[in-house]
């Protein structure tokens, strides 16, 4: 039995005061679209929650579940993705994504984070075979470790660390991403 098609909405979607440019990512859970605040004019990232296999776009750009027992799991999912936006906002420091707002729409739930240009370290690893030196290590994961230390003085646990989770700026300066199993 094959699963729904998640599509994504399409370029010039506005949700709240954004405008999407593109979309940009996907994960298990998640799609991640580009986006413009119509009124800062600031470039965002925006996560729709959308599980693969829980539903289906209408033609209005809407999520639909028709099975009830679904239904019941995706709306749990949402209130753990709102549960992540929560968590985000309460954490102040710069290798932490920053969440700007958090709204529904389209039978959703979206977060809306600053967005950072630069590459994810997982394809970075796969790219170089492994071969990272002393000095990107000595770049990339103390400020990582003290972002974990912020998350864990909030009696927090992130619980899915791992490379394609953290994101490389320019100069290597990482920002940790996807709390959605914290």
């Amino acid at each position: 039995m094959s699963s729904p098609s998640r599509d994504a909405l399409p370029t010039g979607t506005e949700l709240d005061c954004y405008r999407i440019t593109k979309l940009i990512g996907s994960g298990g859970f998640s799609l991640i679209y580009l986006a413009e605040d119509e009124d800062s004019h600031d470039k965002v990232a925006i996560k729709e929650y959308f599980p693969k296999r829980f539903g289906q776009r209408d033609e209005k750009g809407r999520i639909l579940v028709s099975n009830p027992e679904k239904r019941s799991n995706f709306e749990r999912g949402r209130r753990l993705f709102y549960q992540e936006a929560s968590i985000l906002a309460q954490l102040d420091h710069p290798n932490i994504a920053r969440a700007r707002n958090c709204f529904l729409s389209h039978g959703s739930a979206y977060l809306v984070m600053d967005y950072e240009p630069g590459k994810n370290l997982g394809r970075y690893i796969k790219k170089r075979k492994g071969n990272l030196s002393t000095n990107f290590l000595l770049t990339v994961f103390p400020p990582l470790l003290e972002a974990l230390d912020i998350i864990h003085a909030t009696s927090n646990l992130h619980l899915d660390i791992k490379p394609s989770n953290i994101h490389l700026r320019p100069g290597g300066n990482p920002l940790l991403l996807d709390f959605g199993a914290v």
